[in-house]
């Protein structure tokens, strides 16, 4: 074996890989400038691991293969673009948008499912968040200003991303008390988890983003089908009447009734009734209208999509859009999957039903229970939010879903005792 090899194979470069996973994931929220230059990092880093998987025939290379399958998806559907957007074609390929949802792989290299470095890392991603609306407080007053009922962010460039990262950080809760169950200390590490519990309910709470409540609220209805042991009926019922009372109980407080606009009410009695011709501009309606705006461009070119430049069309050649102040200057769909269809079409669609297939199939075959479960708890979720927002095309999103993937997905080294096979 090559000396490049043992270097790049040795301890010594595993643990200043990860070091610099660890630093990525603390910065992305405080310092997006910063966490690009480390995401590169890992991405550089990672890549004479990537050559000698690719030259070892017995290696497993499905979620490589899915990678350069995405480059050429998206250089297609640009190609595309020349005839069914021939004055709007962008001057190259945009390959960006599908392969960043696999920096989960290059991180994994260096997880390798390690459950400390998994605990690390998810660790680093919840005080991070924590840190992040600290520091917000300290300058913005978050905190009070929370308390007198004003949505806010905590300097997460919008409440959206806030919401869901404490909705992922409720269900790592979970998990973290589930992982140290048989700690000796256990009872001591769940001070620390239920603090961060309730910071989290209050941070989801205040940055009051109703699809992610609906969101989780599926979620945590559908536990009982996703989790594997069986629970009795007495469980079952005990479990949904405390649910349902909680649920009850917050929608009765000021912060849900103030995000329980009856101009939405009405959007959603008009979608239902099909009278849509005549959707009013609500937070939900304009989800809905940019949904029937991108319909007509999915029609037009429904296998290969018209690239990802088509996507911001949709609106801004809309006339409904285009005639409104307020939703004039908006170039997403508010739906990933919509998104997806009008920019690589029924392809794009069929794989990111591969990628996700091979991810769940991954997790499952490496035989823990506990990260297989959580896996489907959070796709569940993740599958769910993605419908009313673009959360695997925006950063706080791309960052979250690389981060939780990368410490369950399993993407083995190769191995010092076995040479490369040329």
């Amino acid at each position: 074996m090559h000396t490049y090899q043992r270097l790049i194979l040795s301890d010594t470069y595993d643990r200043l890989m990860f070091l610099i996973c660890v630093a990525y994931c603390a910065l992305a929220m405080p310092m997006l400038e910063v966490s690009g230059l480390l995401k590169n990092l890992i991405l550089l880093g990672s890549l004479p691991l990537l050559v000698l998987k690719l030259r070892d025939k017995e290696d497993d290379k499905r979620i490589l293969w899915l990678f350069l399958a995405g480059i050429l998806i998206q250089i297609i559907s640009w190609l595309s673009a020349f005839f069914s957007i021939p004055d709007n074609v962008a001057s190259h390929p945009n390959i960006k948008p599908l392969t960043s949802l696999f920096l989960f792989a290059f991180i994994s290299l260096w997880v390798q499912g390690n459950r400390s470095r998994q605990l690390i890392l998810l660790g680093t991603y919840i005080l991070s968040f924590i840190a992040t609306a600290i520091f917000d407080n300290e300058i913005n007053s978050s905190f009070s200003r929370a308390l007198s009922g004003i949505r806010v962010d905590f300097g997460m460039h919008n409440a959206q991303y806030t919401t869901m990262m404490s909705a992922v950080i409720i269900m790592l809760c979970g998990y973290f008390a589930y992982t140290v169950r048989d700690s000796k200390a256990r009872h001591w590490l769940y001070i620390p988890i239920a603090a961060t519990l309730s910071f989290a309910f209050f941070t989801l709470l205040v940055s009051q983003t109703r699809q992610v409540w609906a969101a989780l609220i599926l979620t945590l209805l559908a536990l009982p089908l996703l989790l594997p042991n069986r629970v009795t009926r007495k469980k079952l019922a005990v479990f949904y009447t405390v649910i349902l009372v909680s649920i009850s109980s917050l929608a009765m407080s000021d912060i849900v009734q103030k995000r329980a606009s009856q101009k939405d009410i009405d959007t959603v009695v008009k979608v239902v009734t099909f009278d849509w011709e005549n959707i009013p501009m609500t937070s939900f309606g304009v989800r809905f209208n940019s949904w029937l705006e991108a319909k007509n461009w999915i029609v037009e070119s429904p296998i290969l999509g018209a690239s990802d430049k088509a996507i911001h069309l949709v609106t801004k050649t809309s006339e409904k859009f285009q005639s409104n102040e307020r939703t004039k200057g908006f170039g997403h769909l508010h739906n990933y999957y919509f998104e997806t269809l009008v920019a690589y079409g029924l392809v794009g669609l069929f794989f990111l039903g591969l990628l996700y297939r091979e991810i769940i199939l991954n997790v499952k075959n490496r035989n823990n229970s506990i990260d297989f479960y959580f896996l489907l708890v959070f796709l569940f979720f993740w599958l769910i939010i993605n419908n009313f927002e673009s959360y695997n095309n925006k950063y706080y999103g791309i960052y979250t879903h690389n981060i939780i993937l990368g410490c369950l997905y399993m993407f083995a080294k190769p191995s010092l005792s076995s040479p490369v096979q040329k």
